[in-house]
C-alpha cells in the first residue's frame, strides 16, 4: 500500500513524499521516499524532472511527461504519457484562519485511565482514545489517542534493537487535531513510554508554523494507525 503527497512551487519547483507500508513481523512497517525537482508547462503536457531522493535512487534524474484531466476544482486525473498509467490525484483543500488559531491553542493533558476508550485490538496493539480530551471547535476536533504494544510485538521490536542495548516504545500517546470535512489533521504532542521506563515528550512535532497541516489518506486512516482520527460519539 502507498501514498503520496506532492507539492509545486511557483518558482517552478517541487518536491514530494512516498510512503509505502508492508508486512511486518511486528505489524505494519512504514518506509519514506522524499524526492524534489522541476516542473513546467509545455502546451497541455505537465512536464516533471525529479533530480533528486532520500533514500536515493539509482535511475534519478528522470523525466515524466502528464496529460491533465480536470474533473472538479480538487480532483484530477493525470495520465503517463510514457505508460499510460492513469492517476486519481486531489488537491488538499486550502485551510482556513481557523485552522491557524486552533494550532495555536492548548490542549489538555490526557485524562485518567477509567477515561480511555478501546477503539481495536489486535495481535499486535491496542487502539483507544481519551473521551475526557475530546474537543470541537468550528468544525475541528480534538483529541488524546493511544497506540498500546502487546508484549508479543514489543519483543519482536526488541530483537534488533538489543543490539544497540536502544529501549523500545510501549506505547504512544498523540494528542491531534483533525479536520475531517477537509481531510487534514495536525499532531500537537506525543508522549512515548519506553520499555526501560522512561518517558519522552515532544510538542509541536509538526512544527510551529499553524499553518502545517497534514493530509488524511488511505495510509493515515488504515486500521491501527495511531494516526487514524478516532471515532467519538
Amino acid at each position: 500500500m502507498s501514498a503520496s503527497d506532492e507539492t509545486l512551487l511557483a518558482d517552478g519547483s517541487f518536491n514530494g513524499v512516498i510512503t509505502l507500508v508492508g508486512p511486518g513481523s511486528a505489524g505494519p512497517g512504514a518506509m519514506k521516499l522524499v524526492y524534489a525537482g522541476h516542473w513546467k508547462i509545455e502546451g497541455d503536457v505537465m512536464v516533471q524532472s525529479t533530480a533528486t531522493s532520500t533514500p536515493a535512487l539509482p535511475d534519478l534524474p528522470v523525466t515524466e511527461k502528464y496529460r491533465i484531466e480536470v474533473v472538479d476544482e480538487r480532483n484530477f486525473i493525470q495520465e503517463s504519457l510514457r505508460s499510460g498509467k492513469r492517476l486519481s490525484i486531489q488537491r488538499a483543500a486550502a485551510l482556513k484562519p481557523v485552522h491557524a488559531t486552533r494550532a495555536s491553542a492548548p490542549w489538555p493533558d490526557p485524562g485518567p485511565s477509567e477515561s480511555w476508550v478501546d477503539i481495536e485490538k489486535n495481535a499486535t496493539h491496542t487502539l483507544s482514545y481519551d473521551k475526557s480530551s475530546v474537543q470541537r471547535h468550528d468544525g475541528i476536533s480534538g483529541a488524546w489517542t493511544r497506540m498500546t504494544l502487546t508484549d508479543e510485538a514489543i519483543k519482536q521490536i526488541a530483537v534488533p534493537a538489543s543490539q544497540g542495548n536502544t529501549p523500545t516504545p510501549k506505547s504512544i500517546d498523540s494528542f491531534i487535531l483533525f479536520d475531517c470535512t477537509l481531510k487534514a489533521y495536525r499532531q500537537q504532542e506525543v508522549r512515548v513510554t519506553l520499555s526501560n521506563g522512561q518517558n519522552v515528550a515532544v510538542k509541536n512535532p509538526a512544527g510551529t508554523d499553524p499553518q502545517n497541516w497534514n493530509r488524511m489518506n488511505a495510509l493515515v486512516m488504515r486500521p491501527g494507525n495511531p494516526q487514524r482520527a478516532p471515532h467519538l460519539p
